[in-house]
């Protein structure tokens, strides 16, 4: 029988001391709004129950969907402060299941929209 590790968190992560440790689970518990800002963990189960708040932009080209949205910051990835709190992705088409992730609004627009330029460059190649 073996041991776990004590410095093992959640999913088989390796964490190397305490400070690490801290810093994941304030990042797991840090809730930012689509603005960056930080709110409570009631403000933004608040925000992330309202789908006008959690979408932001949707454009379908012929039978291909591409939505992006704001993950809530409650379920950020990335190393950067704020968080890849915005997610890009596409459903349908060659580029079926294709995302990016950003931390702002911003270029999560931007990418949402160079996403749509792909998306529509991959239906003319498709005969």
């Amino acid at each position: 029988m073996t041991r776990p590790n004590k410095h093992r968190a959640r999913f088989g992560v390796r964490i190397g001391g305490d400070h690490a440790l801290r810093r994941y689970r304030s990042q797991l518990l840090a809730w930012r709004d689509r603005k960056g800002r930080r709110v409570s963990l009631l403000r933004g189960a608040l925000l992330f129950g309202r789908d006008d708040y959690r979408q932001v932009a949707l454009t379908t080209v012929h039978d291909v969907r591409v939505s992006t949205v704001w993950l809530s910051g409650g379920q950020s990835f990335g190393d950067s402060e704020q968080g890849l709190v915005f997610e890009t992705m596409v459903f349908g088409g060659l580029l079926d299941q294709a995302q990016r992730r950003y931390a702002t609004e911003r270029e999560a627009r931007r990418g949402h929209n160079r996403m749509v330029g792909y998306v529509s460059a991959a239906r003319q190649v498709t005969p």
